[in-house]
Formats: structure tokens, C-alpha cells, sequence
């Protein structure tokens, strides 16, 4: 998915931990004051007693609230029209950090002169005043916020149960939803990140390499990682950047438990002694066993191969994926580590990404990677953990004091002007994001593998493939229609990226051919999807499929269409393969015949929301649209026609109703 999800091991602090590892207050609070939640969705609670009293929603990171008084560990909280109790160190009083006093006119003129809006200067002025030796840069990002937050709404997720944060109601990884802009846009905003434990999430890790002793190494090197300090010092030294990143980075991977798989060195060997782990142990049969990846670099699922995230990191730690390259195969935790540092450095910190901040968020001004592409992580809370870690291990060491410099990015809506990016260099970017051949895509498509057998029941001797890149300005040369000989056709597919790096994939395209009783060869009969459709005894509208029961396996679909000599692939809304397992209202249906293919968005009866499941959720929506109060639409429609009568109305809603409280079946 990354895009990708798993670059990172997606990680939350407990609601427990909260209560007692927070900011130590440095100021004397006066009641009622505004304050900002600093928690990746921190739990609200109904009484004082939060751990007695049950949740009632969560908020997320940036939210503003009013804070009305305290008690003990405890904040009691107004958010919107609501009252809520919330853990005390989980929440900024940003009426402190808006510091105005002598020297503020002054020293806010000299950030303006520099390129700040305005709107920075209480809180830097406040973090000037407590570190006069921290230095501030801003970063011109040259796009708006809400451009920036609409790009990265579908590569940024947050682990929340609140829905109404959702993108959509499909979970990404358990309990991980993509978020919709405006949460994104809180998590982007640096003002949001301007305060004394937060702004690490900016801090230069080039200039910072320095700043570092053995209190602040221990501080992050806990658990697991305490065994290998003196290993993430030498990567460190020998690639010439900071080494509290490189444990950061590892500590939220999840490396200090000394249990994670990606860094057991037994990860088929346990998945194997595991019958209720369903996730492939292998990859393309080769043994995962005995490789490490503590960054987990490459690590994001892929359905349609059945591999999890880690087994695909150790694929890329084991050389299987990409190459021997940053020292691969990693077959010891020090080669994983020094490695893993190789490849942090060239492929981020010295591309212009350069902070957490940037890693998470590519819009800065030097990156050499488009905007919004090459982005370590999908967790959108990571590098806010990271920058806590680091703030954390420096405070205990007695370096805030020193020279940190923060870059901080500045967007056009902020009041930066937009000179657009000063890059001086090109994007680098030469990965295809997708192939497709006679417009259905290759199943099982890595970025990172660059050879294809693609096999089918062509009637024509013209097969057309198609890519996308990653890049938009990237080139391809060797794509388009090709000629069957023989059979057979190889494409080799040439992406430039801007910067005028290439990388070649070649996909093999061979007909299906069929054996006569005599002997020979010949080409199956012509499959049309129309007719394949037809004979599958469903319902379609134009491009949408419906009618079909909650709970209806992928394999209906699939099985028809292989019946008929056809092809089917279904993908969720997210375009993720479904080999198996129950369809939901948006996935996608790719029918292949033997010239063509044809997608339908699927239509689940009841299933409004996509979710696979039917609940209160669809019943408001269902009422929603029959009170105007908005319209459903596409596939969201069939799916609330449950009468297949092309309205939604009170009889709708009542079968919706019966089949929740069980009393009948849609």
C-alpha cells in the first residue's frame, strides 16, 4: 500500500502511558486557557476518573480545545459543545508558547525578513527566549495546505476509532484508516509542531550529527536495542549523520521488542509454528528465515502475493527484491543496521529530506523526488513520536541547549510567498506505479521487481501494455501495442526519470493456446464479456454490478467468469487484490474476455458504507438520502436499493433495519 503503509510498523501510545510521560510544566497555568491536543488520537473520557469511566470518542493531533480546570493527571477539557476529561500531558497550553514580551516586535521582524509569516513569531520568539542557540530556517514549500493535505489524504493514515476522521470505512490495517484532509491538514501545519518537545520532528539531521552523548543514546536504545548502541553509533559515524534518527527510527519500527519478527531472524520458522498466522512465510518459496531489517525499509504489504509487511521488508533485506545493493543480503543485525543507515542517508537525508517532517511529508523546497512520492512512512503520527523520543533522549542528556537548527516549512496560505520549489536537482524517481496488459493490471506488481510473465487467451496477434509511473514527469519508451509472434511478445519497458536515471522492466506476454484432439496448437474461441456477464446471472446498470446477499465470497464472481473461459480479478476500493474472503460495496470487478476488459464497481445489498458489514451506519445513510439530507450515488445506491426498484425509500430502510436486528436476510 504505500502507496505504502508499512515503510513504518504503525505504532500508538497506550492511553496509560499517556498519563505519566508527559512535557514537564514549565509555566504556572491559569484556568480557563487554550490548549492543543499533542496525542495521534488521544481517548476522551465521560468523568475525572478516566480509568474507571469509559471513553466517549477521541480526538486527534492538533485538535484546539479550551482546558476549564484540572485535576491531578487529569485536564477536564471543552471540545466543540462538549465536555470531556483527558490525560493532562497529552495536551499544550499554546496560551504559554505565544510569548509577546520585550524583544518580540524586533526578533519577529527578523523572522519575517527570513521568511516567516507572521503567524509564527509567538511561538518562535517563546522557543528563542528558552534556547537563544536554536536556529530557525523557514522552507518555502510553494504549494497551499490544502493542496498539500488533498495529495497526502490517501497516503496518510491514523490508528483512531473515531469515523468521523475516516476517508472511508475500510480499515487500512487493523485499526488504521486513511484520514480525510482536514485531519491531514492538522498533522501539516507547522505551527501545529512549534513547540518544545514537537519542533525535533524539523530538526536539520544533517548539522545535528554532532550533538550527541552516551545519556542520550541510552535514553532511545531501550529493550532490544540497547544490544546493538554501539552499532548505530558506527553506522552513524561511518554515514555521517545522526544517530538518535537511527534509533528513533528503529525504536518505532518496533526493533526494542525483541520478539519482532523483522528482527528475530526466525520469521518463517515461527510463522510456521504459528497455525492461526494465515500470512505467506515465504517469498516466491524462498525462506525468510535469517535475514533482518531493523528500519523495516520495503516493508509494506502485498496482497496479492498473500506476503504481510514484514515477510515483504525481510523479501528486500534477504536481495529477493532490489538487488544486493546497501550491503544485502542482511544477514546479521549489524549489516541490517549499518545498511539500513546506507539507505536512509542517500535515499532521504541527502535528497532534500532531511527532517522527520519531510520523510513523512516530501514538500519541501530541496526535495529531489516529486512532491507527495517517496515518502517513508504512511502513519501520519510517526514522526511526531520520533521527534518526542529525540526531545526526550536530549533533555535527559542536558544538550537542549546546543545548536539545532530546524527547518521549517512554510505554506503559500500561511503567508509565504509562492516562488515555487527552489530544488536544484531533479527528481530521481524511475519506479512504475502500475502495469496493465490489454487494460488488466499484472497481479502481484512490486516497484521493485522489474521482470513479468504475463499469460492469456488472446484472439488477436496486437496486445497493448500500459504503465504509469510514480513520477508524472517521468518518460517511457518501449510500452504500446505489440505483435505476437510466435505466441509470444517481450516488451522492455525503459522509465527516465527527470533527473535522467533510468530503470528497465521487461514483461513477457504469451497467448493461451489450446490442444486439438489432433495435436495441435490453436487459439481458444473468441470469450466476449458481455456474454460472459450474461451467463453469470448477475445485475449490472452500466458499470456498476449489484444485487448481490451480504456476505457473497469474491470467488462467486471469479468462479463464473472461469466457468465461461473468462477471467475475473477483484479489487477493493483501495486497489488491493481479493483473492478471497467476502465482497464489499466499491471494490471493483475486472472482467477480461478475449479482446477486451471491462470493470464494474460492485454493489452490495445493504453494505452503503463499504464496509463489508451492515450497521446502524448504512441505516443513517440509507435515512439521510431519503430525507435529502445527502444523495448517495454510483454503486453507494444500488447498494441501498435493496428492492431493485432504482429508488431508495421507507421500504429500503425498513429491509436494512430487519437484516440488523436479524429478523430476516437481505
Amino acid at each position: 500500500m504505500k502507496k505504502k503503509l508499512y515503510v513504518v510498523t504503525l505504532f500508538t501510545l497506550s492511553f496509560l502511558l499517556s498519563l505519566f510521560c508527559g512535557v514537564k510544566d514549565v509555566y504556572a497555568e491559569n484556568y480557563p486557557f487554550n490548549g492543543m491536543i499533542m496525542a495521534d488520537a488521544l481517548g476522551v473520557h465521560n468523568a475525572p476518573n478516566v480509568l474507571s469511566n469509559s471513553q466517549v470518542t477521541e480526538i486527534a493531533f492538533g485538535t484546539k480545545v479550551k482546558v476549564l480546570g484540572v485535576q491531578g493527571t487529569v485536564y477536564k477539557i471543552e471540545y466543540g459543545s462538549s465536555i470531556g476529561y483527558v490525560a493532562k500531558s497529552q495536551v499544550i497550553n499554546v496560551d504559554a508558547s505565544m510569548s509577546q514580551g520585550e524583544g518580540y516586535n524586533s526578533y519577529c521582524d527578523s523572522l519575517k525578513n527570513n521568511g516567516f509569516p507572521e503567524s509564527y513569531c509567538p511561538y518562535l520568539f517563546y522557543l528563542h527566549n528558552r534556547y537563544p542557540a536554536w536556529g530557525f530556517r523557514a522552507e518555502n514549500t510553494g504549494v497551499s495546505l490544502g493542496e498539500a493535505a488533498e495529495k497526502e489524504k490517501w497516503l496518510s493514515a491514523l490508528q483512531t476509532s473515531n469515523s468521523n476522521y475516516y476517508l472511508n470505512g475500510t480499515a487500512l490495517e487493523a485499526d488504521y484508516y486513511y484520514v480525510n484532509a482536514d485531519v491531514v491538514k492538522m498533522f501539516l501545519d507547522a505551527k501545529n509542531g512549534l513547540f518544545e518537545n514537537l519542533i525535533f520532528q524539523y530538526m536539520d539531521l544533517e548539522s545535528s550529527k554532532s550533538i550527541i552523548n552516551d545519556t542520550a543514546i541510552n535514553a532511545v536504545a531501550t529493550g532490544n536495542l540497547a544490544n546493538y548502541k554501539n552499532d548505530f553509533k558506527a553506522a552513524a559515524d561511518k554515514y555521517g549523520y545522526n544517530a538518535l534518527h537511527l534509533l528513533a527510527r528503529s525504536k518505532q519500527e518496533g526493533a526494542s521488542n525483541p520478539r519482532y519478527r523483522a528482527v528475530t531472524g526466525t520469521y518463517t520458522t515461527e510463522l510456521n509454528n504459528d497455525p492461526s498466522v494465515t500470512t505467506s512465510s515465504t517469498y516466491e518459496g524462498n525462506s525468510l528465515d535469517g535475514y533482518y531489517n531493523f528500519y523495516n525499509i520495503g516493508a509494506y504489504p502485498l496482497p496479492s502475493m498473500n506476503l504481510g509487511a514484514i515477510g515483504r521488508g525481510l523479501a528486500y533485506a534477504a536481495g529477493f527484491i532490489g538487488g544486493t545493493s546497501y550491503g544485502r543480503p542482511w544477514t546479521t543485525p549489524q549489516l541490517a543496521i549499518a545498511g539500513g543507515a546506507e539507505f536512509l542517508k542517500e535515499q532521504y537525508v541527502s535528497r532534500g529530506q532531511n527532517t522527520l517532517y519531510y520523510e513523512k511529508f516530501n514538500v519541501g523546497p530541496n526535495n529531489t523526488y516529486s512532491k507527495y512520492s517517496h515518502q517513508y512512512m504512511t502513519n501520519i503520527y510517526a514522526p511526531i513520536q520520533e521527534a518526542k523520543n529525540i526531545y526526550s533522549a536530549y533533555s535527559k542528556a542536558g544538550l537542549l541547549a546546543s545548536n539545532f537548527v530546524f527547518l521549517i516549512p512554510v505554506y503559500t496560505d500561511s503567508g509565504a510567498s509562492n516562488n515555487g520549489s527552489s530544488a536544484s536537482d531533479l527528481s530521481y524517481n524511475n519506479n512504475l506505479k502500475e502495469i496493465k496488459v490489454n487494460d488488466v493490471l499484472i497481479n502481484g506488481f512490486d516497484r521493485d521487481v522489474t521482470e513479468y510473465y504475463y499469460k492469456a487467451p488472446f484472439v488477436s496477434d496486437d496486445v497493448n501494455v500500459t504503465v504509469v509511473t510514480e513520477d508524472p514527469g517521468a518518460t517511457v519508451s518501449g510500452a504500446g501495442v505489440l505483435k505476437l509472434v510466435e505466441n509470444r511478445a517481450t516488451a522492455k519497458i525503459i522509465v527516465t526519470a527527470p533527473s535522467g536515471t533510468q530503470k528497465t522492466y521487461v514483461v513477457t506476454v504469451e497467448r493461451e493456446t489450446v490442444i486439438d484432439e489432433g495435436g495441435n496448437s490453436i487459439v481458444g474461441p473468441e470469450i466476449k464479456v458481455d456474454n460472459v456477464i450474461n451467463g453469470m446471472e448477475v445485475k449490472t446498470n452500466g458499470d456498476i454490478m449489484f444485487g448481490f446477499s451480504p456476505g457473497t465470497d469474491v470467488s462467486f464472481i471469479i468462479n463464473k467468469a472461469n466457468d465461461q473461459g473468462a477471467k475475473a480479478v477483484i479489487n477493493s476500493a483501495n486497489n488491493d487484490n481479493k483473492s478471497s474472503g467476502k465482497m464489499n460495496t466499491l471494490d471493483k470487478a475486472i472482467i477480461t474476455g478475449s479482446r477486451e476488459s471491462k470493470t464494474y464497481n460492485i454493489a452490495v445489498r445493504g453494505d452503503i458504507d463499504g464496509d463489508g458489514e451492515i450497521s446502524a451506519l448504512d441505516l443513517l445513510k440509507c435515512k439521510k438520502h431519503i430525507l435529502g439530507v445527502y444523495k448517495l450515488e454510483g454503486a453507494q445506491f444500488f447498494a441501498g436499493d435493496t428492492s431493485f426498484d432504482n429508488e431508495i425509500n421507507a421500504l429500503d430502510l425498513l429491509k436494512i433495519k430487519k437484516h440488523i436486528i436479524g429478523s430476516s436476510k437481505l
